[in-house]
């Protein structure tokens, strides 16, 4: 028996013989007819509480509703199959039951086949309709879950469908769209020639093949916005092959756009990056050269006191392009910073001058006298500070105050989610320019996000990033008409006991003991390092690459001369640099005590040389004080470095 013949059926009539001798046929033929119902309210009610696969309903009913106006609420409600039972078959009651939607009509008297006939029918029917609504709701949902705009017309032209992406982009509601043509909905026009789009005539589409058109171009939505979209028109067609309508699809290229963008200039700030790595390189080989010659000639002058000054000017202009070169690698790489204890104060009062000199604005220095040394890379936090003093200016064209506020901090567990707990340096520049924007606070460190009419928007983002490789964390408050206050949290020392709130006079050279080996590919670097270590009381030899650098080691040991400190560039090109030399040498003499000494500030080598088995670091160019500083430490005091 199949499952339309054990469906349940409900039987609305008044006339009780009659509707008994339906109950017993459908019995008969297999169906489940429990009871006979005389009125339409008592229909609708057993209706609902039966839930029956359909109704067999008698149009001429006893009482208020008759079996026309019973079905129509058991359609409404329920959504069941009705057959309409009449002797009386007149226009009007036809016309009023097809209201209804009725599955079918039986006169009365009818035949048991006729009745079982008309049944199946129905109910077959019903289960497919049941089907096809389904089917429709998982493409209308479908349709709507797409992040595409769709849109469909008939072969006029009409709009029949608008999924809400297409009414977001066209602006659009999907009640005023449909039914108006797809010219007046969709206006799209070449972005270059600015002709309207002739891809989206559906005329044009009646000859056109299923292959779509992908063109992009520029959608104007009903407001008037101009969006960039790549769009794609079909026609639709039957089974017969002819035109049905047409469908359009298009996509808003905005987003991908703005990355596309984004990725260029990765590109040429990678590009930017490589080149000035090795301009960079370069240049830090010859200020090294030239500063450590001016340092050596300054040492064999016993007066000229004029002389003296021009050349401290001549080695601070060099000290200064050696930190401007640290800028461009800075900015173009955006490498991890090369750490080392820095007085504040003075970084910030230099920033501030080189950016500010000249200008109408006031600054009010609230330095604390115990200032901690912050644990920074110069460089990197020098062109932090001089994008915020720029910023500072800007935003003061016609002149103002610029409060510069520095004082040490600890930070506890729960004080400051952004930071680790630990000592840090609180700065602070708080101007009295125009303000931001509420809606731009957010964004004010967005790359590319500006509201100037010239820049790039990487200013604050440089400073951002810079501030987050320190470990850092930089804050913005703003109140519009009354100023702008940037807010720095930087890493200091350790211990508070290395306070100063000015660097204090440097102390003189230790005497130099030992020997050390010099290996770099620039000549004149191993001649300046030479001299510069003989100054210092060190005995030296020199090696052009690791090839001869590992030569002059291993003879050393075997003279029993050995080197006390071997000097390593991390780059010689054509040939063996420092990283692999230094492994090379500590197959010969586990306990070598190498420096690294590079031009690239942001190698991963430099910027954490211990983990790659160096036991110091020396940047160039490097001050005689620095080079002094680093051998004493290596060479007296060689336990404690060890353990570090």
């Amino acid at each position: 028996m199949s499952a339309m013949t054990e469906s349940l059926i409900l039987v609305v009539e008044d006339e009780g013989i009659v509707g008994l001798d339906i109950q017993r046929r459908l019995n008969n033929m297999g169906y489940v007819a429990p009871e006979v119902i005389a009125t339409g309210s008592a229909a609708i009610q057993r209706a609902l509480e039966l839930r029956p696969q359909l109704v067999l309903m008698d149009i001429r009913l006893k009482g208020e509703m008759d079996g026309i106006t019973a079905a129509d609420q058991i359609r409404l409600l329920l959504d069941i199959p009705v057959i309409f039972l009449t002797a009386y078959a007149d226009e009007d009651t036809l016309r009023r039951a097809r209201i209804t939607e009725p599955h079918g009509y039986v006169l009365k008297p009818f035949e048991e086949r006729e009745l079982h006939i008309a049944i199946d029918m129905a109910l077959y029917k019903h289960q497919m309709d049941r089907k096809l609504k389904e089917s429709e709701r998982w493409l209308a949902t479908t349709i709507s879950s797409i992040t595409d705009a769709i849109i469909t017309t008939d072969k006029q032209g009409y709009v029949t469908l608008l999924n809400p992406a297409a009414c977001a982009l066209t602006g659009w509601s999907r009640e005023e769209a449909i039914g108006r043509h797809l010219s007046e909905i969709v206006s799209v026009v070449d972005e270059k020639t600015r002709v309207a789009s002739e891809l989206l005539d559906p005329s044009a589409l009646v000859h056109a093949t299923n292959h779509a058109v992908d063109p992009v171009g520029l959608l104007i939505s009903r407001v008037g916005d101009e969006i960039p979209i790549r769009y794609h028109a079909s026609p639709i067609r039957g089974s017969d092959n002819l035109l049905l309508g047409t469908v359009v699809i298009f996509r808003d290229v905005t987003e991908q756009r703005r990355i596309e963008r984004e990725l260029l200039r990765v590109e040429k700030l990678e590009a930017l990056g490589l080149m000035a790595g090795g301009v960079v390189h370069d240049f830090n080989n010859l200020f090294s050269a030239v500063v450590n010659n001016i340092a050596l000639i300054k040492t064999r002058l016993n007066n000229g006191e004029e002389i003296h000054r021009r050349l401290d000017l001549l080695e601070k202009a060099l000290w200064r392009g050696a930190e401007l070169t640290q800028q461009l690698l800075t900015f173009a790489k955006g490498g991890a910073p090369v750490r080392k204890p820095v007085h504040v104060a003075t970084l910030l009062r230099e920033a501030a001058a080189l950016v500010l000199d000249g200008s109408s604005i006031q600054l009010d220095y609230q330095i604390a006298p115990e200032l901690w040394q912050a644990d920074i890379d110069v460089g990197q936090i020098g062109h932090a500070l001089h994008n915020l003093f720029t910023n500072a200016k800007e935003a003061m064209p016609t002149g103002g105050s610029l409060t510069i506020i520095a004082e040490n901090m600890t930070i506890s567990d729960e004080q400051h989610p952004a930071l680790k707990p630990g000592n840090y340096l609180r700065i602070a520049l708080r101007d009295t320019g125009a303000g931001i924007a509420p809606e731009n606070i957010a964004q004010v460190f967005d790359p590319y996000f500006t509201t100037k009419h010239r820049g790039s928007g990487l200013g604050l983002a440089t400073v951002h990033s810079i501030v987050k490789r320190h470990d850092g964390h930089i804050t913005v408050e703003s109140t519009p008409g009354a100023g702008t206050t940037f807010t720095l949290y930087l890493p200091a020392v350790e211990s508070p006991s290395d306070a100063c709130g000015e660097p204090a006079e440097p102390e003189p050279q230790p005497a130099g003991k030992g020997r050390v080996l010099i290996m770099d590919d620039e000549e004149m670097i191993r001649e300046a390092t030479g001299a510069l270590l003989e100054h210092l009381g060190y005995r030296y030899e020199s090696a052009k690459d690791g090839v001869e650098a590992i030569e002059r080691y291993q003879a050393a040991l075997q003279n029993n001369d050995p080197f006390d400190v071997v000097i390593l560039d991390l780059t010689v090109p054509g040939g063996m640099g420092g990283h692999e030399s230094l492994a090379r040498l500590r197959e010969i003499d586990p306990d070598v005590k190498a420096i690294v000494s590079s031009g690239y500030f942001h190698d991963p080598i430099v910027a954490n040389h211990r983990a790659h088995g160096f036991r110091g670091v020396v940047s160039k160019p490097y001050t005689i004080e620095e080079m002094s500083e680093t051998l004493h430490r290596l060479i007296q005091f060689d336990a404690g470095d060890k353990t570090t």
